[in-house]
């Protein structure tokens, strides 16, 4: 759960330049800044609380609904793109989501010199789109119950 939250973060950051002091800001919006806090404070804990689990998730979804428009437009260029059999990079809006993503993926989750979990350059785009999507859906009215929904089956 705590990683798949860290990576819509991570997807929305990339997206949308938004960076810690937003999610802060949000929280306290949202009125839920204390497990955000807490979980902030202690970020090698595995497994975060089910309070933590609802309050990233709330900022997640709210986060997603403040920049639709954005992501509505991303998505329909990744996909006209796909369609066309060009460049990913051939709209800035993609390809400046991709190459920030894949930036803040390698720093956050950087694995170990002679690790066997390697993710390729492939991978790790692929999972940037699939992330753009899941953005599309939790920017909807009913991201937030999505996006838990997601959690659960995690």
């Amino acid at each position: 759960m705590k990683n798949y939250l860290n990576l819509v973060l991570l997807a929305l950051e990339s997206l949308a330049d938004i960076g810690s002091q937003a999610i802060i800001t949000t929280a306290v919006t949202l009125n839920v800044e204390g497990p955000v806090i807490s979980a902030i404070q202690n970020p090698n804990e595995v497994e975060i609380d089910p309070a933590q689990t609802e309050a990233i998730a709330s900022i997640c979804s709210y986060l997603a609904q403040q920049n639709q428009e954005l992501i509505r437009r991303a998505v329909e260029a990744a996909e006209q793109l796909t369609q066309q059999n060009r460049p990913l990079d051939d709209i800035p809006l993609i390809g400046d989501y991709l190459d920030k993503f894949c930036q803040k993926y390698t720093r956050t989750f950087a694995q170990p010199e002679g690790s066997d979990e390697h993710i390729s350059p492939n991978q790790l785009t692929d999972l940037a789109l699939k992330l753009l999507v899941d953005l599309l859906f939790y920017s909807s009215p009913l991201g937030f119950k999505r996006l838990c929904h997601t959690l659960e089956s995690t």
